[in-house]
């Protein structure tokens, strides 16, 4: 099992980006991430997770450009 933790800084509010992350969610399961604890600053626009992929292959497929093309 390997963590990351990553951030980002959107404009974009907070529920329209969980609303489309919610549905791409499954291609994200299928290159081995098994859970995603999502993080909120909204004074500074910054959301950022937690995930646990199953392996170190998993971990080093995020971000995986092919994944970011479906998305």
């Amino acid at each position: 099992m390997k963590i990351k933790i990553t951030q980002l800084k959107s404009k974009v509010p907070y529920d329209v980006l969980m609303e489309a992350f919610r549905k791409d969610a499954p291609l994200f399961n299928e290159i081995g991430l098994k859970w995603k604890i999502w993080l909120e600053n909204k004074e500074e626009g910054i959301i950022g997770a937690i995930m646990l992929f199953k392996d170190q292959a998993s971990y080093e497929k995020y971000p995986d450009p092919e994944l970011v093309k479906k998305v």
